[in-house]
């Protein structure tokens, strides 16, 4: 999409991915991070969730790619400002998906661009609220 078909009541609703154990064990290499909430399955099973979890930024890398999958990023220059809250849990197994509404944009014709603020919710096969946000983008004008 380019600047001008966004308009701020908007809302994109993305497909659904399910994250695995080959995800997040990727993840871990990946990013460095291993700690043991994400990649040792007995000390999960004795912390508050009983299991191994999802990294925050795994499950906001995933919601990522399941935005540009819907075509919304097809004109994207480059992303500016990613704000991210983590509000529950993410298992092996869940189901996510993210409900993405434009809730701002500003032209910036000298640029042939236009700046959107995105607001991000992404949530379970429960209905759980796990992640929430904001993403600024600079899209490209027609």
């Amino acid at each position: 999409m380019y600047f001008e078909e966004f308009m701020p009541s908007l809302t994109i609703i993305t497909g659904i991915h399910q994250v695995t154990v080959q995800e997040i064990d990727n993840f871990t290499t990946l990013s460095g991070d291993n700690n043991p909430i994400h990649t040792d399955e007995l000390y999960a099973s004795n912390t508050a969730y009983d299991q191994r979890i999802a990294h925050g930024l795994l499950v906001a890398a995933i919601v990522s790619g399941l935005a540009v999958q819907t075509g919304l990023a097809k004109h994207l220059v480059v992303s500016r400002e990613i704000r991210w809250r983590f509000l529950g849990p993410v298992f092996i197994g869940d189901e996510i998906h993210a409900e993405i509404s434009v809730k701002d944009m500003k032209p910036i014709p000298r640029l042939g661009n236009g700046l959107v603020t995105f607001a991000m919710r992404v949530y379970k096969q429960t209905g759980e609220l796990v992640s929430s946000g904001q993403w600024e983008a600079i899209i490209r004008s027609r």
